[in-house]
């Protein structure tokens, strides 16, 4: 074998140090998720997992909240107006917007809850008696629920692993992964229902798997029919899961064609005969990637045929009824909502990327730069903008780990240099500091409050559950509405009394995030009780006080432990008790990864 053919890049103490992040993460995560998310785009999406786990397709019904929800449709329908997120199908059924992915790759999570119900169904019982029938599934709920918790913890292990598949230290790796997870707004998307947190986990694992299909070629061996099977299969569910992130699969696509390119090139320049026939088998196995990801395009035209009687009408939205819409300023600086105040790490990203360049790294640079294009500059989304509150940019959430690889190779430059380590250092507490208060106040808390106290400057505003709901504010795909016509206007802009989104106050300061998240987590441990002010919390001169409007948005009834035990009287100093026991399983696995001589 020839000198220059590369070793393993992940040993043994790699993957310990990857499961030890996974842990650590996954505890934290656990302590910290939400139970429960009503209303909105994760009801729909929850209600859309039951039906195709229970029935195989995804018509909503069998539960008391997707009858109501069918009951709202079907009214809407026969007075010719629209809801937002469900469309009527020719047939009468009804469907949620929403891609088909999530349903499908939820479903083993459903199954898990629906254990769940049948080993504990006093709590299933209690859950339904307390809401009067008009809530069902507990458990599903939150084991559903619970799924960005695991795949954003699963994120930060490929993270750690990718690095070292590209040369990065085990320490500035490790340390740079886990700043990934609690020094971003990866955490409190994670403990959120949003899709996008599973569709940049199927975009990076796909990343991750042509970063390794590159190193078997480095080794002179040829990656497996399946590898390319399952890549294939992964973009294709990220097509299914949020079609407006099919440019970034495509450049993901892209990435790894050329990898299969070179390496076949490389396996043809050896000499040797045997290494020439390798290389001319290799010409087939691009086949076993694209078939998968045709597939999922198939499903999606189905789908969207047996909703909307049109095949094309998501690609359609995607590629012509909708203008595209730059948001790069506000996404990378809006106060709040920007990327820079809430990933500052991601300052570092720049240093990384020059040094990676340096060293002959091409992969990751391009397709940082891919992804990152399709991400600053979203077309419009095929699922239907709902007024629902989130924390932080949402498409740049896609981008996000393809740049703090970036961070991790900087983090591996600054190790010589003592003044990058403390600018480093500074960038990861402002990200804590920046992610903690998303954690313990819920975004429909805020969301509520700061409607509220807009709504006393401006004018009505549109409740969180039912905004758009009137006609033409939620097109389905193929028609062109008012979000496609009129521009975006912000706090500053908006006009006195007219209805006021939470878009709206983007750049208003007064409403900025994280502080407006840390005044309220002020008044609570304070003791302040549930009435704001509205001068002390958005400077709005008022003598209302601003209230959340639902029981579950008063405290920390939102997060799962809390919920399970104010209102189930369940274990919930249990389920925080085996948080902090994967935290420390995790720690236990650092320790061993990191014991000196372990390769």
């Amino acid at each position: 074998m020839s000198a220059y053919v590369r070793q393993p890049a992940v040993g043994r103490a790699d993957r310990l140090l990857t499961l030890s992040v996974v842990f650590i993460l996954l505890g934290l995560y656990t302590a910290t998720f939400i139970g429960i998310d009503p209303g909105g785009e994760a009801e729909l999406r929850f209600q859309t997992t039951s039906a195709v786990a229970r029935t195989g397709r995804a018509v909503l019904g069998g539960t008391p909240e997707a009858k109501r929800v069918v009951m709202e449709a079907r009214l809407a329908e026969t007075v010719g107006r629209s809801t937002a997120g469900t469309v009527v199908s020719g047939s009468g059924e009804v469907y949620a917007v929403h891609g088909i992915g999530s349903a499908l790759l939820s479903a083993p999570l459903y199954g898990l809850g629906q254990v769940g119900a049948v080993m504990l169904p006093a709590f299933e019982e209690r859950h339904t008696e307390i809401e009067e029938g008009a809530r069902s599934e507990y458990f599903a709920h939150v084991a559903v629920g619970w799924r960005n918790a695991l795949l954003g913890a699963l994120l930060g292990g490929l993270l750690f692993e990718t690095a070292r598949r590209m040369g990065v230290r085990r320490a500035p790796a490790w340390g740079g992964a886990l700043a990934f997870g609690v020094a971003t707004y990866a955490w409190p998307s994670a403990l959120s229902s949003q899709v996008e947190v599973l569709a940049t986990f199927l975009l990076f694992l796909a990343f991750h798997w042509i970063v390794m299909m590159r190193e078997t070629f480095e080794r002179l061996t040829a990656p497996r029919a399946w590898t390319l099977f399952a890549l294939g299969l992964v973009l294709g569910l990220a097509v299914l899961t949020r079609p407006s992130a099919a440019l970034a699969v495509v450049v993901l696509a892209l990435g790894a064609f050329s990898v299969l390119r070179s390496g076949r090139a490389q396996f043809l320049g050896t000499g040797t005969e045997r290494m020439r026939r390798r290389g001319e088998k290799l010409r087939w196995l691009s086949t076993f990637m694209a078939l998968p990801l045709l597939a999922a395009v198939l499903v999606l035209l189905a789908f969207d045929r047996e909703r909307y009687g049109d095949p094309f009408a998501t690609m359609r939205t995607l590629l012509v009824d909708q203008p595209l819409r730059p948001q790069l300023i506000d996404e990378l600086l809006a106060p709040g909502n920007g990327l820079l105040w809430l990933a500052p790490g991601v300052i570092l990203c720049p240093l990384g990327l020059k040094a990676a360049w340096s060293d002959g790294e091409r992969l990751w640079p391009w397709v940082l730069i891919g992804v990152g294009a399709c991400s600053a500059l979203p077309l419009v989304e095929s699922d239907v903008p709902l007024v629902e509150p989130s924390y932080g940019p949402r498409h740049l959430l896609l981008a996000l780990p393809f740049a703090w690889v970036g961070v991790l190779i900087a983090l591996d430059q600054t190790l010589a240099r003592p003044g990058l380590r403390v600018a480093a250092a500074g960038l990861f507490l402002a990200g804590v500091l920046a992610a903690v208060p998303a954690v313990l106040v819920d975004a429909r808390t805020y969301g509520d409050l700061a409607l509220q106290a807009a709504e006393i400057e401006r004018g009505p505003a549109a409740p969180l559950d039912e905004a758009r709901n009137e006609a033409g504010d939620a097109d389905p795909p193929g028609a062109t509405g008012p979000e496609a016509d009129e521009p975006q206007s912000n706090g500053a802009g908006a006009e006195a009394g007219s209805p006021v989104e939470l878009s709206d106050l983007g750049w208003d300061w007064r409403y900025a995030v994280p502080w407006a998240y840390w005044r309220i987590l002020r008044h609570r441990v304070a003791g302040g009780g549930e009435a704001f002010d509205a001068r002390e919390l958005f400077a709005v001169a008022s003598e209302r006080p601003l209230v959340p409007s639902d029981d579950r948005d008063q405290g920390f009834r939102h997060l799962a432990f809390v919920d399970l035990s104010l209102r189930l009287d369940g274990p919930g100093g249990m389920l925080l008790l085996s948080s902090f026991g994967l935290v420390l399983v995790g720690l236990a696995l650092a320790s061993r990864g990191f014991q000196p001589g372990r390769s």
